[in-house]
């Protein structure tokens, strides 16, 4: 599958290799021409799915129709691996009172679970093996997942599980004042019942992840080390880091001919990302490459980097903006404290800055952004945006 597409929709339950579902479901959206479309399948599975535009995606997604079939976001970049992955071990997941164990499939399964269309595509996974095995799904155990909000759920729960009984959310960063009957209706939300304290739980108690059985995580001891790893750390606190600990550079805008365009570009990026798309060609591209780093896995499923095996190229100013709108929901809160800028020909321009942004989560991260800018049609836009995300810079 083509890796140039992060956004897509699955579509089920289906015939096995029934393409033909996803003509019928865009005939309800005119302006979507699924001849453009790359839709796939597979024929052990009860559903296909497509790549799409982050906008059409977003459109379709949660069309339901009267005899069943259910549209849902999902990362199509690495959908089909994790349909592999999740499709086999489903007979181990799901134990027989109806709980799906999605305990701690960031690391089980190696997917970003701060990546809201990876917990709907978990999510619609277990719907599709429900149908065609015949399975019930009573409840979900999502804990230790990292998950910092519930947005991947937004979409997804209600449609797919509406009469589901309980699910827990323990050991996540996810507060007790969250509006949970909107995400997941009227099912028990559990926040205090982490997986390792299933095993000391009386088993007549109804908190969910009690009832396993033999499901639990000794089921997945090869993913954990065996020895215990020592980690020595300095006792000395890490300082909390803020953008005013960074000052940002001054632009006189008359010093080189794209500086007006930057300022007014980092500007609008600050408070109205989805207001960018002026700033890109139709054809431009964006490219992301992230430092392995805790603070940074946020960004892992967007990564450029052309080392690993499928590396992620956004194409098309709709594509970029979703895109950045999806890395940055916050908007890119950043502080430039350094620029260089070179004509690289006649209306041709290199302009690449340093500093560091606020995270969706809060954290101060660098960065550093190249950009080569066109002078077309008596405006400036962008035809290459490449930015590298990192660990701050040191503060002593």
């Amino acid at each position: 599958m083509s890796r140039t597409t992060q956004f897509g929709v699955a579509i089920g339950p289906t015939e096995p290799d029934d393409k033909s579902v996803f003509k019928t479901v865009l005939e309800n959206y005119d302006d979507i021409n699924p001849d453009n479309c790359a839709v796939n399948s597979n024929p052990e599975y009860n559903f296909i799915w497509a790549e799409l535009s982050y906008k059409d995606a977003k459109e379709v997604t949660g069309y339901q129709s009267r005899n069943g079939i259910k549209v849902i976001l999902i990362d199509a970049a690495n959908f089909e691996q994790y349909a592999n992955k999740l499709w086999r071990d489903f007979p181990r997941n799901i134990n027989a009172e109806g709980c799906v164990n999605f305990s701690r499939i960031k690391g089980r399964y190696k997917i970003n679970t701060n990546f809201p269309p990876n917990i709907s595509t978990v999510l619609f996974l277990a719907k599709m093996y429900s149908l065609k095995t015949g399975t019930p799904i009573n409840s979900f155990n999502f804990s230790n997942n990292n998950l910092p909000n519930l947005k991947g759920f937004e979409y997804s729960f209600l449609p797919l599980f509406p009469d589901v009984k309980a699910i827990n959310l323990s050991g996540n960063n996810i507060g007790s004042d969250e509006e949970f009957q909107t995400y997941f209706g009227a099912a028990k939300v559990i926040l205090d019942n982490p997986i390792e304290d299933q095993n000391t739980t009386p088993s007549n108690s109804s908190t969910l992840g009690n009832s396993y059985g033999d499901n639990n995580y000794d089921d997945y001891e090869d993913y954990f080390v065996e020895q215990p790893q020592l980690d020595f750390r300095s006792l000395q606190h890490e300082p909390k880091l803020s953008l005013e600990m960074f000052p940002p550079i001054t632009l006189n805008v008359d010093d080189f001919p794209t500086h007006r365009f930057i300022h007014t570009y980092f500007k609008m990026m600050w408070y109205d990302i989805p207001k960018c798309g002026d700033f890109y060609f139709n054809n431009s591209v964006f490219s992301l490459i992230s430092q392995q780093s805790e603070k940074t896995n946020y960004y892992e499923n967007c990564d450029s980097n052309l080392a690993i095996k499928e590396p992620v190229h956004i194409r098309g100013k709709e594509n970029i903006i979703a895109a950045l709108c999806q890395l940055f929901p916050n908007g890119f809160h950043s502080h430039p404290t350094l620029i260089n800028c070179s004509i690289l020909s006649e209306n041709l321009y290199s302009v690449v800055l340093h500093g560091v942004f606020e995270s969706y989560n809060n954290l101060i991260l660098g960065f550093d952004r190249s950009y080569v800018i066109s002078f077309y049609d008596y405006q400036f836009r962008i035809l290459n945006d490449n930015m590298f995300i990192r660990d701050p810079p040191c503060v002593c």
